[in-house]
């Protein structure tokens, strides 16, 4: 393993794409690329219809973007722009392919640019139906592709009729599938036949997990598939599952004869090329696959092999299906052997019962999702002890720093995380991956901070010390919302400005990357949060909307203790405050006092469907109307955020939950009772 790009190099002596004058030679540049591209995904062994890393690419079209730019008008100009456009495209979770693409659509003309805004919406459509994409990303996915459908129907409006008429189709088409044929959505109801011409429908199979497999018998990728599936089936024939293959081919007797020699021994449908379902599921492509759960949601989509695997056995799980009986089920594979080897295995491990865990239904009470999320997570105890013997046995080299960074941010705030940070500022803060560790969100805990001062204190690279600081200052922030006093949050709120103040001017200019720019930027726009928010400043007056859809003020509560709750369905934290919230709001019932729960959902539906059936009988407000205004006017980074405010509409206390929360809301009380000032 190593922190340089995947990209296993080609060995030439000019650069890929240069030709021994020196110019940029496309054609051969082309060929290097899918070299490249095609060695980089043997070696972090992608996935059968997923992208190898984007870092593995990253170099070749920078080189790309580097001619483009010497030489706009070369002849080549225009091929490389859309191959730029469509590799930048292909990747819509990496911020910095996002921050590139945007770059290559300014220079592209209007037709141009509304075509491949169109392939990086059908990317996204990719995206939020695989199981690694993290299920709070998919809104923010949705509405980027909506930004880009919409610009891509404005791009085209000067096209001639003919071309502006079949673009419209295509665009209608996206569109549909975007807005109805996403996780969340109802599958479409279908009716065909099965190859013997029985009526069948997708209701049939209420209460099973099933997996949707649009194909033909002579697509390539489809056939492809069926070793898998075939194991799969064999592997779940117990089981709530059905996996049902609809042919599109000419008539059913092509696929019949197939089976003839190739045995697929489960649910077979005909569609043929114009049955109901192409139109009700937009289908432009095989293989199309859908993974929808018992009640006939889509919860995936696009997933072969093993991230099929994760699907389908997040949602048996989601069912009832103990995830010993899954893990029984499963064929073993051969145990790796060298260091990097079982690094790979360890964290693939990890990784599948974290997914397992994150996809766990939206069923049963807040408190039943809860405990099933948690006794569903994977446990640092069971991996640290073999990660960290990676890392002890060989040298101090990448593998080690991997396997240390491997516990230390999986760990949370565990002893073998602290102790893999220790570890990590005595033997490699100044190595030359620490850069990309520090990218990592789960860096951000305070177990890190000695990891951190001791980049920022012998580190060589300025932005490597600039991304410490940015790390040092955020676990700041956090600490706003976790003291124990007013005073602590306080003195926490100081320290976060000192170091968001440090980095303005020690790191102005450093280019974090991504979407956090320059390191002084990021720092600017993380003040107000610190210095507007902070302990014993006033709140805010916003403005929410009420269930009810009547617009409410924060003031509207002057004089009485207010606990303000930034939440959202989907977040596991936020649910297993529930029942304590419900305890609070029953104990003070008959006190001046009001939990406002503050929705960050995307759809009001989504709040309204989880109030009736979660007995949270307090105020709410939803939070994602209007551009999200209110959300941004409060600077939410994460959820739960929760501010608590005094009778007079003074912020006493930030991110204080259960015990702390009631201490909190009785200290405050009291104030009231005793007609006392804050802070008497």
């Amino acid at each position: 393993m190593n922190f340089t790009p995947l990209l296993l190099t080609v060995a030439l002596t000019a650069a890929p794409g240069d030709n021994p004058a020196g110019t940029f030679d496309f054609k051969k540049h082309s060929i290097d690329f899918q070299v490249a591209r095609s060695k980089a995904a043997s070696a972090a062994k992608t996935l059968d219809g997923e992208q190898p890393p984007f870092s593995a690419l990253l170099p070749l079209l920078e080189r790309e973007q580097k001619a483009l730019a010497d030489a706009p008008n070369s002849a080549d100009a225009t091929a490389i722009r859309r191959h730029l456009a469509t590799y930048f495209g292909l990747y819509p979770t990496e911020p910095k392919a996002r921050e590139l693409l945007a770059s290559v659509l300014a220079d592209m003309t209007p037709t141009e640019a509304a075509s491949a805004r169109l392939q990086a919406v059908q990317a996204i459509d990719r995206a939020v139906g695989n199981p690694v994409t993290p299920r709070a990303d998919v809104p923010k996915l949705l509405t980027e592709a909506e930004a880009l459908l919409t610009r891509a129907e404005k791009d085209m409006a000067g096209a001639n009729e003919e071309q502006a008429k079949k673009f419209a189709r295509r665009v209608e088409s996206v569109r549909h599938v975007i807005k109805n044929l996403v996780p969340g959505k109802t599958a479409p109801a279908i009716e065909c036949r099965d190859l013997a011409g029985k009526p069948v429908k997708l209701s049939d199979y209420t209460g099973k997990v099933v997996v949707l497999d649009v194909w033909t018998t002579g697509c390539i990728p489809c056939r492809k598939m069926i070793p898998h599936q075939r194991e799969m089936v064999a592997r779940l024939k117990d089981l709530p599952f059905a996996l049902v293959s609809v042919s599109f081919d000419a008539e059913p007797k092509v696929v019949t004869d197939f089976l003839k020699d190739t045995p697929m021994p489960w649910e077979h449908w005909f569609n043929g090329p114009d049955g109901g379902m192409t139109e009700a599921y937009k289908i432009s492509h095989f293989p199309t696959i859908y993974v929808i759960d018992g009640k006939g949601v889509i919860r995936f989509k696009e997933v072969r092999d093993s991230r099929l695997d994760e699907a389908v056995n997040a949602l048996l799980i989601e069912a009832g299906v103990p995830a010993a009986k899954l893990k029984a089920h499963t064929d073993a594979a051969p145990a790796p052997t060298g260091r990097e080897d079982r690094l790979k295995a360890l964290r693939a491990e990890y990784a599948k019962q974290n997914s397992s865990a994150m996809q766990l239904p939206r069923t049963g009470t807040p408190e039943q999702q809860m405990k099933a999320y948690e006794a569903a997570l994977p446990k640092m105890r069971d991996f640290a002890p073999r990660a960290l013997a990676i890392a002890n046995e060989g040298p101090a080299d990448e593998i080690a720093l991997e396997a240390l960074a491997f516990i230390a941010m999986t760990g949370q705030d565990s002893p073998e995380g602290a102790d893999a940070f220790r570890q990590m500022a005595e033997r490699f803060a100044t190595a030359p991956g620490v850069g990309k560790l520090l990218d990592r969100p789960t860096i951000q805990r305070p177990a890190v901070h000695p990891f951190a001062e001791r980049v920022i204190a012998v580190h060589p690279d300025r932005v490597t010390r600039a991304k410490a600081a940015v790390v040092l200052a955020n676990n700041a922030i956090r600490l706003t919302e976790r003291g124990d006093t007013p005073a602590a949050s306080a003195a926490a709120s100081a320290e976060a400005e000192a170091i968001l103040r440090r980095i303005i001017e020690d790191f102005a200019g450093a280019n974090l990357g991504g979407r956090l720019g320059t390191a002084d930027a990021w720092a600017k726009s993380m003040l107000p949060e610190v210095v507007d928010l902070a302990v014993g400043k006033p709140f805010p007056d916003v403005t929410g909307e009420g269930m009810d859809g009547k617009s409410v003020k924060v003031s509207d509560y002057r004089g009485k203790v207010v606990v303000f709750d930034v939440w959202a369905t989907w977040c596991g934290p936020c649910k297993a405050m529930i029942p304590h919230e419900r305890e609070l709001v029953a104990r003070l019932k008959d006190k001046p006092f009001v939990l406002l729960s503050v929705s960050g959902d995307n759809e009001k539906k989504v709040l309204t469907e989880f109030l009736k059936t979660a007995d949270m009988p307090w105020a709410h407000w939803w939070g994602g109307g209007d551009e999200r205004k209110l959300l941004k006017a409060l600077h939410i980074q994460h959820y739960p955020t929760i501010f608590v405010l005094d009778h007079k509409g003074t912020i006493r206390y930030r991110g204080v939950r259960g015990k702390q929360m009631d201490a909190a809301v009785d200290a405050l009380l009291k104030e009231i009772e005793a007609g006392a000032k804050p802070g008497s």
